[in-house]
């Protein structure tokens, strides 16, 4: 259910619907020890759902959605990470509808000051880390546009536009290669 060759930031970008389109990858981000997510989205007071989010389930009832997942959410105006210790990180902030460049970085360490840096249009922003620890599943294969709710069911798809996905083994920063990737 993914329209491709809408009009994207780049060229031609992937269309969302926010109720059953998602791409699935054969990525496990927990066999990725360092991991960097860049992606373009069409930024709307309505965006909202996992854009990239893993499928895992561990069998526990009550787990909240998988580690190493981002979303956003236009009415609350957040850019949210889930670290694969189970830290959650939030970014609030007030963008323009339009396309908008977002990169995380981790770098597992079990301090999210240390191991997260979030990027919205190339610059670094702060964020706030409202839960720790928490018991989020652990990943299996990495999906684009949906991931599990906090019930364990399918579901948070994301309902807009994707451009330019890209996920990395290792850490971009604007020191090094990884600059293109990181400057809108």
């Amino acid at each position: 259910d993914v329209t491709f060759g809408v009009s994207g930031q780049i060229n031609y970008g992937a269309r969302f619907n926010g109720t059953s389109s998602y791409i699935s990858t054969s990525i496990n981000a927990q066999n990725i020890s360092t991991i960097t997510y860049s992606f373009w989205a069409y930024w709307k007071s309505d965006i909202d759902g996992i854009v990239i989010g893993g499928t895992g389930n561990d069998g526990a009832t009550g787990k909240k959605s998988n580690r190493q997942t981002t979303s956003l959410n236009g009415a609350s105006n957040r850019f949210d990470y889930i670290t694969r210790q189970g830290d959650f990180c939030r970014h609030t902030t007030s963008l323009s509808e339009g396309w908008h460049h977002f990169v995380v970085t981790d770098n597992n360490s079990t301090d999210p000051a240390i191991a997260v840096n979030m990027y919205v249009d190339g610059s670094s922003v702060t964020f706030s880390t409202p839960l720790l620890n928490q018991s989020y599943s652990t990943n299996t294969a990495l999906q684009i546009g949906r991931s599990r709710k906090n019930d364990g069911t399918i579901g948070s798809f994301f309902n807009s536009d994707l451009d330019q996905v890209r996920i990395f083994n290792r850490v971009l920063s604007t020191d090094n290669n990884g600059v293109n990737e990181i400057s809108a």
